[in-house]
């Protein structure tokens, strides 16, 4: 009856601490708008974003990459690494059985007495378990926390999954772009040349200035440096591609000279739905989750630990002795641990857990604001990238017609030569300046699909 006594006050003095026990603060969202600010079509969000762009060879680059990049096979072990950490925290939830046996060979040495020395064997074979109550969830919540990081984990690699496609598209179009760059740059460089020429056959006729001849061989000169540079920027996408595509950055892959149509806006859903979309923040919401478990489980440390111990084995100076089923030696009971002075260590751990998971709370506001804020940029960025091409579309027409014209009035004698070349450079630098600004489109619309979430593949096609 004293046992239980003094077994009831240890659970009586757990319940008052309990009543003691808070939870870590969190920190509360602004309300959310019911549609996009950028966007009024609320359908729910499609997967497979690579498929809208018509590009099968882009297809064929996301799936390489999904299957060969390095840092996306790590954050795949990673992910492994923290499912076992979820086993090894549910294991101690479970009774603990151990068997251990012994064998030994004792001499002693009979000294002043008639005879040699006396060899002795012993052995031993045993069997002991223990389980711990789990009265006050605590290594439930600990279980728990650990189950969610590896969510967590598994989370984290569907972002990076879904990070590497975006990368892929982008290092794509950009190589693309800067190959489409290469042409035009160096069609702009053969024009001024034909220009330099011109130029200097009328300065030797006494028809132009040299000062004339010099502006036109300095914009040569700027021409050739720029195609440099396009061939430089070219060298380096390519190998980027190369890399994230898992193979030697030996510079020569191929890609076309030109950009694809911009396809459609996609349907951006609902600002509420982002966090289920979007698996960054999802996995920031599945780590708070598991910081509030891990703080109920400090708490809980607090409390008192009822455990069940038995034991059970044999002794014998004969080995066939041990196969006897009827065990000699064993032992059953239970005991209890009322953490009373640790110095404050438990406390203070429950503090500590306590600040990350508020910490982690904090991080996952700011978190959820920066995606909503990614939505809304890209969106209105789409929409004024869009004006922008209206109006350079309208500049590469009027001049190509002005080039047409130059180039016919020459043909028909009735225009000057340095004139038609002037206007075909101005047609170049048109196309030049719609092609960066296709491209920026182009890396505008995936980053509205990475910034809402979507699945690049279809998820039967996803590696």
């Amino acid at each position: 009856m004293r046992r239980v006594g003094i077994i009831g006050a240890a659970l009586a003095l757990g319940v008052t601490v309990a009543c003691q026990h808070r939870s870590p603060p969190q920190a509360e969202l602004p309300p959310l708008p019911e549609t996009w600010q950028g966007q009024a079509n609320a359908d729910a969000v499609t997967p497979g974003w690579i498929a809208q762009f018509a590009d099968p060879e882009l297809t064929a680059l996301v799936r390489e990459g999904l299957a060969a990049n390095h840092d996306l096979a790590a954050s795949a072990a990673r992910v492994e690494a923290a499912w076992a950490e979820a086993r090894i925290s549910g294991a101690d939830r479970s009774p603990q059985i151990q068997a251990s046996g012994s064998a030994v060979r004792t001499r002693t040495q009979n000294i002043g007495f008639v005879g040699g020395p006396v060899e002795v064997d012993s052995f031993q074979i045993g069997v002991s378990a223990s389980w711990e109550l789990d009265i006050w969830g605590r290594l439930r919540d600990r279980a728990r926390g650990a189950g969610l990081s590896a969510q967590a984990a598994a989370a984290d690699r569907d972002a990076a999954e879904r990070s590497l496609a975006g990368q892929v598209a982008k290092a794509w179009y950009a190589a693309r772009s800067a190959q489409a760059e290469v042409a035009l740059s160096t069609r702009l460089a053969a024009i001024q040349q034909q220009s330099v020429t011109l130029a200097e056959r009328r300065v030797q006729a006494g028809l132009v200035d040299i000062e004339r001849v010099r502006e036109i061989r300095s914009a040569l000169a700027t021409a050739e440096n720029r195609t440099t540079t396009a061939r430089l920027t070219l060298a380096s996408r390519v190998r980027q591609l190369e890399i994230l595509l898992g193979r030697y950055p030996a510079g020569n892959l191929a890609c076309p000279a030109s950009l694809p149509p911009l396809p459609d806006p996609p349907a951006a859903g609902i600002p509420a739905a982002l966090v289920a979309n979007r698996p960054d923040v999802h996995a920031l919401e599945l780590r708070l989750r598991a910081a509030l478990a891990r703080a109920d489980a400090a708490q809980a440390d607090l409390y008192p630990r009822l455990s069940l111990t038995a034991s059970a084995g044999r002794s014998s100076g004969e080995l066939s002795d041990l196969l006897d089923h009827d065990f000699t030696v064993w032992s059953f009971g239970g005991n209890i641990l009322q953490p009373l002075l640790q110095g404050g260590r438990l406390r203070a751990n429950r503090d500590r857990i306590h600040a990350e998971a508020q910490a982690t709370s904090e991080q996952f506001a700011q978190t959820v604001l920066v995606a909503l804020g990614e939505v809304e940029t890209a969106l209105i960025t789409g929409t004024l990238l869009a004006e922008r091409d209206a109006g350079q579309r309208i500049i590469v027409a009027e001049a190509t017609a002005l080039a047409e014209r130059s180039l016919n009035r020459q043909k028909q004698g009735l225009g000057d030569a340095l004139a038609a070349l002037s206007a075909e450079r101005g047609r170049l630098e048109a196309e030049l300046s719609a092609l960066n600004l296709t491209v920026q489109q182009l890396t505008n619309r995936i980053d509205l699909h990475l910034a809402l979430g979507s699945q690049p593949l279809p998820v039967e096609s996803t590696p």
